[in-house]
């Protein structure tokens, strides 16, 4: 076999986590979606209550989830939480970071309005 090159899901602690985690989002099962893989990188959150094992089996839960990301050069990480409170803590700091860069991009663009005039 012929290693070009890091692989998709590099990089994670289980990468049959990250694997099974990519085909549930794949088959929508994100509870939120952020970002843009252009720009911050794309993040969803899983708060299903739906914990997976070192092999990627589901184990249901009441509390915890998982953050992912994916980058524009195709990497995909993922982070487990194992309380509600980390997991939503975590994604309300990845939403004021949207926020401030959806900001940030349309000063510029305003900046550059003006100084076409």
């Amino acid at each position: 076999m012929t290693r070009t090159g890091p692989g998709k899901f590099e990089g994670n602690e289980s990468k049959e986590i990250a694997e099974k985690l990519y085909e549930m989002l794949n088959a929508g099962m994100a509870d939120e979606e952020a970002g843009d893989i252009s720009e911050m990188g794309w993040y969803s959150a899983l708060f299903s209550g739906i914990l997976l094992d070192a092999d990627g089996n589901e184990l249901e839960s009441e509390e915890g989830g998982y953050i992912t990301d994916e980058d524009e050069q195709g990497f995909f990480t993922y982070t487990e939480y194992d309380t509600n409170d980390e997991l939503e803590k975590t994604w309300q700091n990845i939403l004021a970071l949207e926020n401030a860069n959806i900001f940030c991009d349309e000063f510029i663009e305003r900046l550059d309005e003006e100084e076409e005039y």
